[in-house]
């Protein structure tokens, strides 16, 4: 009889367990089927006989594919001008906000995914630096895996995934490719140089120092975490703001136990509470 070539819960086990060391990411019984299907294509690759014989190969010491088995297992789809109210806010906030007219406005998009998330916080402050409602502008964008980071280093997107983009901004923002058949676009020259890409690991890098950015977002990625990754990613990220600096989550996510450190604006988004605040808010 033909063995079967399931991933088993003890190859489950072995695997959950890896992924939640090396990144803090929760892969439980429920996403099996998702762990099956994605590395079944590493396993082709690899042209290995079995599931289990390519996990084998995959989690032993020094193995070339162990960062490959970390990459599928943390890629997620996202799309441009995601959760759209995100960006209003923003161009409300920045349009009434005098300070950033005459200073670098500093921006970290953290889990960036192929950089739609970027991109589009790069297309709504160039609009606004162009409007002189800001200075400058810098984003940093920052995923653990390295093959979301190479398309978003690319800058290039399919017709497809370009949809979400309002017309006015296709046309400031993206080159169409000479060849009409691959209906391929690419972000102009002046926003990717405002973006950089590089990897980081939200449980075991070292996070930027104390007041490093005016926005950050982290969107759609704590949920993936325990609550006590989750509530240390959250300090990390309130001291890497600056004071009163603005923090974005996704609207599956919350900030419970953090409201110390955090002041709701809007459902999802947040403003530091400053030091000299909190202080005061102990000492009475």
């Amino acid at each position: 009889m033909v063995q079967s070539d399931n991933l088993t819960p003890k190859d489950h086990q072995r695997v959950a367990e890896f992924i939640d060391a090396a990144v803090g990411i929760q892969l439980p019984s429920h996403k099996r089927s998702l762990i099956e299907s994605r590395l079944r294509k590493r396993q082709k690759v690899n042209n290995m006989a079995t599931l289990s014989k390519y996990i084998d190969y995959a989690l032993a010491d020094n193995s070339p594919e162990t960062i490959m088995l970390i990459d599928a297992l943390t890629t997620n789809k996202t799309y441009f001008f995601r959760e759209s109210s995100h960006f209003d806010y923003i161009e409300s906030f920045l349009s009434h906000n005098a300070e950033f007219k005459n200073k670098t406005l500093r921006v970290w998009s953290a889990g960036c995914s192929t950089g739609e998330e970027a991109f589009s916080l790069a297309m709504i402050l160039e609009s606004l630096r162009r409007d002189r409602h800001i200075s400058d502008f810098r984003i940093d964008a920052t995923d653990i895996s390295v093959s979301v980071l190479q398309t978003a280093r690319s800058g290039v997107y399919t017709e497809a995934r370009i949809e979400s983009i309002p017309e006015s901004m296709r046309k400031l923002y993206l080159l169409k490719s000479r060849n009409s058949e691959k209906k391929l676009y690419k972000m102009c020259k002046e926003l990717r140089q405002k973006v950089f890409f590089d990897e980081f690991n939200l449980i075991t890098d070292t996070y930027p120092k104390s007041g490093s950015y005016d926005l950050i977002f982290c969107r759609n990625v704590m949920i993936y975490f325990n609550n006590e990754q989750r509530n240390n990613m959250i300090r990390h990220f309130n001291n890497s703001l600056t004071d009163e600096g603005v923090f974005f989550i996704g609207h599956s996510e919350g900030l419970t136990g953090n409201n110390d450190i955090f002041k709701q604006i809007i459902p999802t988004v947040y403003r530091k509470v400053s030091n000299a605040s909190h202080r005061h808010s102990v000492d009475t």
